[in-house]
């Protein structure tokens, strides 16, 4: 999965790349893999003020287990 959105991020602008980035994130967060991690929390603070639409620092964390949720919860969702 990490490689999906490694891929994504190199042509991802803007506010698309912001959220890469937020995913990013949180998968180097998880793999233990600090530097890349640091990094694309680096890009996410400096994000002009006015894209600023995702959560910074301490609240990423949370954003990311709710997203998570709301992944797992639509992976598990019966289609008609």
């Amino acid at each position: 999965m990490l490689w999906r959105w490694e891929k994504l991020n190199a042509r991802a602008s803007g506010r698309g790349r912001t959220f890469v980035d937020l995913v990013l994130c949180g998968l180097y967060k998880s793999l233990g893999r600090e530097k890349k991690w640091q990094e694309a929390a680096a890009r996410l603070k400096n994000e002009p003020a006015g894209n600023r639409v995702l959560p910074m620092d301490g609240e990423i964390g949370q954003a990311i287990v709710a997203l998570r949720g709301q992944i797992q919860a639509l992976l598990e969702r019966r289609w008609p």
